[in-house]
């Protein structure tokens, strides 16, 4: 079964979709882990005391069974732009600790400029190349799913922006108002430095030496000609009422990008597969055919239940992720309601690093 990232163990009940039900069990699940916060593995302290950090204060682990995630509340992002240094080198820390993924819930003030703030710590806050952002601030991607709409945007698996020469490395997901009851809509993470680990030598020695080309026509254009069956990116957008593109004609979407396979992490050395159908359109030096068959056969490997792990949103709720060591997707189980999140993501530094060591 997929683990769901919840609050607590509570698993699997459906929601009413009355407000106060909502936020009376959420208060539960609050009050089931209020706790001193959760202890590093290695040193039992708690992160706060581990990184001599205050706005790590109260944090808890997000999925128990593997470690995974960490859900900080009492981290005001509102004032992001005061963060110290040392602030920002806890929060990079402690998100490679518990393998990249963090939550900050309670962000109801939370302004787009202290949303671009809190990105721009981390690295350079980036404009997406063919949809617009908000007019006054385009860094900010507001993705809309319409009541009953029946293509979602980003609903397949991908890394942010792989299709760039320099991909996203970190995205940071704001939950607005508008969001459909606590538990539905997720998003899916599928860890690909844990899926790695878990290849055999032999398929290990087969990939390393691979490039893939990554498409940003693919999801935004004609996806018919890249051997698309299903509804992309670009559908989805058509379906909404405010997702207007930045390029409108295809011929003007960039190139394909191409990129290593596997590559190693600049800040933690672990390795990861950096491949995703949604994006990615080949294999170098493989035929059409024998390309999208290999990204299949890669992506149901990363994506076995036991790599998967799925963060389910409070409104005004940030998440932020490692494009680097993570692909995700959108879940649709809930359209009886409008649906408005808002991303901010923020380039590598250098293009990915290829793992090839055996050269």
């Amino acid at each position: 079964m997929r683990r769901v990232v919840r609050l607590s163990n509570f698993r699997g009940r459906r929601h009413s979709t009355a407000a106060a039900t909502q936020a009376s069990q959420l208060d539960v699940l609050i009050r089931e882990r209020a706790t001193d916060g959760a202890r590093c593995k290695d040193t039992g302290l708690t992160y706060a005391s581990k990184y001599d950090c205050a706005l790590l204060d109260g944090a808890t682990v997000l999925d128990e069974a593997t470690g995974w995630g960490l859900r900080v509340p009492n981290c005001d992002l509102t004032k992001a732009a005061q963060f110290t240094k040392d602030d920002v080198a806890a929060i990079k820390a402690v998100i490679q600790d518990v393998r990249g993924i963090l939550t900050f819930p309670n962000q109801q003030d939370l302004h787009p400029k202290d949303h671009v703030a809190f990105a721009a710590h981390f690295g350079l806050p980036e404009k997406h190349m063919v949809a617009n952002g908000l007019k006054d601030h385009p860094e900010i991607l507001e993705i809309v799913r319409e009541k009953d709409a029946q293509i979602v945007f980003g609903e397949e698996w991908h890394s942010d922006h792989s299709f760039q020469p320099l991909p996203a490395s970190y995205s940071f997901l704001r939950a607005t108002a508008q969001v459909t009851p606590y538990g539905t809509n997720n998003t899916e993470f599928a860890h690909c430095e844990a899926a790695w680990d878990a290849y055999s030598d032999t398929m290990k020695e087969l990939l390393l030496p691979l490039d893939a080309y990554h498409s940003a026509g693919k999801a935004y254009g004609d996806g018919a000609k890249y051997g698309k069956t299903t509804p992309n990116s670009r559908e989805a957008m058509l379906e909404t009422s405010s997702m207007t593109f930045a390029v409108e004609k295809e011929e003007e979407i960039i190139p394909d990008c191409i990129h290593p396979v596997v590559v190693r992490h600049p800040e933690t050395g672990r390795d990861a597969v950096f491949i995703s159908e949604t994006f990615t359109n080949g294999i170098v030096g493989t035929t059409a055919r024998e390309g999208l068959e290999m990204t299949r056969l890669i992506q149901n490997h990363v994506t076995q239940p036991q790599f998967r792990v799925q963060v389910a949103y409070e409104p005004h709720q940030l998440a932020m992720w490692d494009n680097r060591s993570l692909i995700h997707r959108g879940l649709q189980d809930d359209t009886s309601a409008k649906r408005v999140i808002q991303r901010a993501s923020v380039s590598m530094f250098e293009p990915p690093v290829a793992t090839r060591d055996f050269l």
